[in-house]
């Protein structure tokens, strides 16, 4: 069971990263290399998924896309079908969350690539007689080797320690951190002390996996020194239409999820049944979370701890920091020994 939640996890997070790769690169390229009308706010809003936490995520899918959520039943209702006509359950539900929130990890790395690699590399090619497609995978995809590393890396790490999303809708899909939390419900804790060195471990040989990747990569440091490219604005006609109507319908997607929260965060209780939408709103929510001592608190609970939390990794990062960057102690040093996995990535063998 422990070794088919291992095997479960890891390929979960991979069909993850290739997943969120399809949709955050593309829409990278989009938005960087191209200007048309409303850009700027879909660029905006495509990074959007990046700042919700992941529980509020995951309840705002069972709302909206789930077998009795909103979506669904307008589906059912419109169709006259009997019964749901999806189930949000298992792998799809699971990849299609986690494309959903973590591809803005690609989104946002590879755009912040495709602004520092210098663009005259492409032209020069281009002016060769090399194809579109030769420059983007010979010249331009090398250059974003990098952020795409990076990328790959958040997601696939990210996927790996997902609990919100196997919990309430992973169905018979096993996974590692729900294995974990269900060995410590029933106080098997060696098991669960084992199976979190096993996550742990694979987090880490992750890493491992990706950093010495990019170490047998050879990049051109002149690649980044280079004039960005400036985004080409879409002429009037057919491309400028549908690169609009494609951000319109991408932005829709990416607010349904937030529109629906706040839509049922004013639907009274017990009165939301089987109807599509909830029949009358109040604002009772609300007020009973200003006025209901134990209900204020949590909210300052959360806010105290992740002021806390703020400022511990602010203080630690600026330790670490200020530790690498001191003359002597880079990689190589007596401080800070290269260590084998990584061949030819300390500066002191360059």
């Amino acid at each position: 069971m422990a070794l088919e939640a291992v095997l479960t996890s890891i390929a979960v997070s991979t069909l993850t990263v290739v997943f969120c790769a399809l949709v955050g690169v593309p829409l990278a390229f989009l938005f960087e290399r191209y200007s048309f009308p409303g850009r700027n706010v879909f660029a905006t809003l495509a990074a959007l998924p990046l700042v919700l936490p992941p529980l509020v995520g995951t309840v705002a899918f069972i709302f909206l896309f789930g077998e009795s959520g909103i979506l669904a039943r307008a589906v059912q209702r419109a169709f006259h079908f009997q019964s749901a006509p999806w189930s949000l359950r298992g792998w799809p539900a699971l990849l299609f969350f986690h494309t959903y929130t973590m591809y803005p990890f690609f989104y946002v790395l590879a755009g912040a690539g495709l602004r520092r690699i210098d663009s005259g590399l492409a032209e020069a090619g281009r002016s060769l007689g090399a194809k579109p497609l030769r420059v983007l995978f010979r010249i331009v995809l090398p250059q974003l080797t990098p952020s795409l590393i990076a990328a790959g890396l958040l997601t696939f790490m990210t996927s790996m320690a997902s609990f919100s999303a196997p919990l309430l809708f992973g169905g018979n899909v096993r996974m590692l951190t729900l294995e974990i939390f269900t060995a410590r419900q029933r106080g098997d804790q060696t098991l669960a002390v084992t199976e979190t060195v096993i996550l742990a471990f694979i987090s880490l040989s992750a890493l491992v996996l990706f950093q010495r990747y990019e170490g047998t990569r050879k990049f051109a440091a002149a690649a980044m020194k280079g004039a960005a490219r400036r985004r080409r604005p879409l002429a009037q006609g057919t491309s400028r239409t549908v690169a609009f109507v494609c951000g319109v319908l991408f932005s829709i997607v990416l607010a349904m999820p937030v529109a629906t929260l706040i839509l049922v965060s004013f639907a009274p209780a017990g009165k939301w049944t089987t109807q599509t939408l909830p029949p009358s709103y109040t604002l009772a929510n609300f007020s009973r979370i200003l006025t209901q001592k134990s209900t204020s608190d949590v909210f300052l609970n959360s806010l105290s701890m992740s002021a806390i939390a703020a400022l511990a990794a602010l203080l630690w990062s600026f330790c670490v920091a200020t530790l690498v960057t001191a003359p002597g102690a880079g990689c190589g040093s007596e401080s800070f020994p290269c260590w084998c996995w990584f061949p030819g990535r300390c500066p002191a063998q360059w």
